[in-house]
């Protein structure tokens, strides 16, 4: 019995040590993701960024592309300013969720058909993901969403 209780505590040590590691690869790749998505969505390469996401996410890129007008276009090539992304937070909500909160410096804001793009300095955004077949991609059930 005293041969076992001495193995117990370095048999839990291997354990969390490789629990440890899987979650380390785990928040690599979604950071990844998070981060290239937003990268390619934010500056408008859509194609580019769908191969970050699930299926049922492209209608709302398509949707996303559909709404830039020439007007948004014009400011975008005017700046001549790529957004940059800086990855803020990423939250797993279990094995097969997470979410990502991305920091863009320099992104055009087309909030409504309505009203005149922008550039803002800064702005935060809330990116959902999903793990399928062991691959982190972006879910998009509707526009993207301010995290501020």
């Amino acid at each position: 019995m005293r041969n076992i209780a001495r193995w117990i505590p370095i048999l839990l040590a291997i354990i969390a040590f490789g629990c440890n590691r899987d979650m380390e690869k785990e928040y690599k790749q979604a950071k990844e993701v998070a981060e290239s998505f937003s990268t390619y969505f934010f500056n408008m390469n859509f194609d580019q960024a769908s191969v970050y996401c699930t299926p049922e996410s492209y209608p709302w890129i398509r949707f996303k592309a559909s709404n830039i007008t020439s007007k948004d276009l014009e400011i975008y090539n005017r700046e001549q300013r790529y957004a940059e992304v800086k990855l803020e937070n990423l939250t797993f909500s279990n094995d097969s969720t997470a979410v990502a909160i991305c920091n863009l410096s320099d992104v055009l804001l087309t909030d409504s058909l309505e009203r005149q793009a922008t550039i803002a300095q800064e702005k935060s955004f809330i990116i959902p993901l999903v793990k399928r077949n062991d691959k982190w991609l972006i879910k998009m059930e509707g526009p993207l969403q301010s995290a501020e």
